[in-house]
């Protein structure tokens, strides 16, 4: 198969894509769930935003001031750096499982202590992760900062906004305007702000492709015969993509997919080509062996016996039950036995799905996995236990509601982009597009790359929303790309006096059909508003359970103390806290004492002990508390929510024993809040569609006054 049929086939593949992620978005839920039994706004909802978010973008397109448009580029800026500081500063996600053990162990590495967690032999593909941030976070210590996390957060976006000024600029390049949609759709893309707050490398490996994408331009747009500036290019995409592969091991995909760009790319001269491909792959090849190196002398020894299958991450995403996303027993059965005799199992357990599913049920399920990893714009998993604070929210029993307002307010402007991106394309397989060199080839990798990450995920791994990230890059290209084409046409029609009918004609049409399906979403979807369910808001998460470690981070409550945290605030109401302590006998239930004490008011709750995980409903108002563990008895009692994790980075509030602070001692506790609430409150679901009648009202009041000035000249 010859290039020029390649590039037509990817082409086919990325609209093919890219419409089922469409449909999925415009029709479907996460979890496959119904839409009466979710927060999520209907089908007829969204295409009634959808059709509001684009009569208001083609007013304001139409509308062009370039007196005012140096302005408008420095309020909008500010404003994306504005709500990136306000987002860093009230919205907080706490550490647990895989994130609480990668912290922690974060912190080992940089205070030197090499001791690694069992953990790393089941997922050794985190051990870079880990190593990545204990070595740029290691000079903050110098300085006496002892917790790291919020230090991540700030670390991520300072990145992501470079990677989104590198690649803004790099497209200017090749077209100032397509430059300009790129940046201000980038830096306004709030979902990708969730995983500033999420402490893996997700979010650094996208900064790191925009940066390689960036690079990729400059590369083509230098003349043939700057040779030492091509040969410096080469080298620079070679090392990022060899360190993007070692610090997140998924962008594997996205450096295949370079590959097969490069190799199947007609502008590239043979020896630019030839040069590129064995560069990127020798240094990828040198860098993970490199990585190993540095692993182990950092005190980690992998453990190939130990380590986890890959078949347990695809037996996963074919449990019929779900919808391919993790599952609680799935992700640790037949966690004792070795990696060969764990994926023998597995691969027998995965053959029995596959049969009962058959052909049909593998269709739907494939459906099913569409739906959780592409459906909705906005995050909705990886996101448990999410504060936000004053001014945005007055307390955290509001969280869910704005998270899901965020997500219905999001999803038109996402349908809008999706078709944006699908438009690009169909304009460039129908060859209605001149493309230059850099742009041509950028579409052939977005093509592969989109394509991969979707097709790995969706016939093979586990599916999560957050492993669509590494294609963001190149759907905002794809979005940005269509946006300017769609308008340039309109521009060109301008020009040549030819009234633009498709558009211009049939607006009041358009703005009459967004009114009408709202109208109807909004009374379809009152009752919403009506129906009850149970919320629980995280007010206080002070730390993680292990899973994976045998119980050898425990650390036992000794006899005749009394282990106290030092002051924690509850900056929010509770009224439920919870413990998981694990078996004890009776003996040792009657000489532990679990004691909270409100320290503002000296008053005293003590917590019932009756079973592994205890809990004590009662109203815990804001204010400054301190836990009590007492052991009365002459013997050691070991709870699971004592553990000694051997640094001081920790979540939780420091632990004294018997008035002496003891570093490392941590305590898993929480405080939280269970209420009912609406499935959309009143004023979430008012909020939501006021704001698109206002862009309705407000892109009529654009055309009305482009109108009449029309008709004053």
């Amino acid at each position: 198969m010859n290039a020029v049929r390649i590039h037509k086939f990817m082409q086919i593949m990325l609209l093919l894509v890219l419409s089922l992620i469409f449909i999925s978005a415009m029709l479907m839920n996460p979890l496959g769930l119904k839409t009466g039994s979710t927060p999520y706004l209907s089908p007829i909802f969204r295409f009634g935003g959808l059709i509001a978010i684009f009569v208001f973008v083609y007013q304001i397109a139409k509308k062009r001031n370039n007196r005012s448009l140096k302005w408008l580029e420095i309020v909008l800026i500010f404003l994306a750096l504005s709500i990136q500081v306000v987002f860093l500063l009230t919205f907080f996600r706490p550490v647990y499982t895989d994130t609480g053990i990668i912290t922690s162990m974060i912190g080992r590495l940089i205070e030197g202590n090499h001791n690694w967690f069992e953990y790393y032999s089941l997922y050794p593909n985190n051990v870079n992760i880990t190593i990545f941030w204990s070595i740029i976070l290691k000079p903050l210590r110098w300085f006496g900062v002892t917790s790291f996390q919020s230090w991540i957060h700030w670390i991520q976006m300072l990145l992501l906004d470079f990677g989104i000024f590198y690649l803004a600029r790099a497209f200017k390049i090749v077209n100032q305007k397509l430059g300009t949609i790129f940046f201000y759709l980038a830096l306004f893309y709030m979902p990708w702000y969730m995983y500033s707050i999420f402490p893996y490398n997700d979010l650094l490996a996208i900064s790191i492709f925009m940066v390689i994408i960036g690079t990729i331009i400059r590369l083509f747009s230098v003349a043939e015969d700057k040779t030492r500036k091509r040969v410096a290019y080469t080298v620079f995409i070679s090392i990022l993509f060899a360190f993007s592969v070692t610090i997140r091991q998924n962008s594997i995909i996205i450096l295949i997919a370079f590959i097969l760009a490069i190799l199947f790319n007609k502008t590239i001269d043979r020896y630019l080509k030839s040069f590129l491909l064995v560069l990127v792959i020798l240094l990828t090849v040198v860098m993970t062996v490199g990585s190993n190196q540095i692993a182990r002398s950092d005190g980690f020894e992998a453990n190939a016996d130990r380590a986890t299958p890959a078949v347990r991450w695809i037996n996963m995403s074919w449990n019929p039950n779900t919808s391919g996303e993790i599952d609680g027993r799935d992700s640790s059965v037949y966690d004792n036995l070795l990696k060969k005799d764990r994926a023998k199992k597995l691969n027998v357990e995965l053959r029995k799905r596959l049969e009962v599913l058959g052909i049909k049920g593998i269709l739907h399920h494939t459906i099913k996995k569409i739906a959780f990893m592409c459906s909705f714009g906005f995050s909705n998993q990886d996101m448990d236990g999410l504060q936000i604070n004053k001014p945005i929210l007055q307390n955290y029993g509001q969280t869910s509601s704005f998270m899901n307002m965020l997500s219905n307010l999001f999803q038109p402007f996402y349908l809008l982009l999706l078709a944006f991106a699908g438009y690009s394309c169909w304009n460039i397989l129908t060859k209605k597009l001149q493309l230059a060199k850099s742009l041509e080839f950028l579409v052939l990798f977005s093509s592969f790359s989109i394509v991969g990450i979707c097709t790995f995920h969706i016939i093979l791994w586990e599916v999560r929303d957050r492993y669509v990230l590494p294609i963001i890059p190149f759907f905002l290209f794809l979005s940005a790309f269509g946006i300017y084409t769609f308008f340039e046409k309109r521009r060109q029609n301008d020009v040549k006096k030819t009234p633009f009918k498709t558009i211009d004609f049939y607006m009041p049409y358009l703005q009459a059909a967004s009114i009408f399906l709202l109208i109807i979403s909004f009374i379809q979807g009152f009752s919403k508003t009506e129906k009850k369910v149970s919320n629980n808001s995280n007010t206080y998460f002070s730390s993680y359970i292990f899973y994976n470690e045998h119980n050898k981070e425990l650390t036992p409550v000794q006899p005749h103390s009394a282990y106290i945290t030092n002051v924690f605030k509850l900056k929010s109401f509770a009224n439920n806290f919870s413990m998981f302590i694990g078996n004890l006998n009776q003996k040792q239930t009657s000489a532990l004492k679990i004691s909270i004490l409100k320290v503002d008011e000296k008053k005293v709750w003590d917590v019932p002990i009756e079973s592994p995980q205890i809990s004590l409903k009662n109203k815990f108002p804001t204010g400054n508390y301190r836990l009590i563990v007492e052991n009365n008895s002459s013997n050691d009692i070991t709870i699971t929510a004592l553990k000694q994790l051997e640094t001081k980075n920790i979540q939780g509030p420091v632990i004294q024993k018997n008035g002496k602070m003891v570093p490392g001692l941590n305590l898993a506790f929480n405080f939280n809040e269970i209420r009912g609430i609406a499935l959309i409150p009143m004023s979430t679901y008012l909020v939501i569609y006021l704001f698109f009648f206002f862009l309705l009202i407000l892109s009529w009041f654009l055309d009305r006054r482009k109108k009449l000035n029309v008709v004053r000249t």
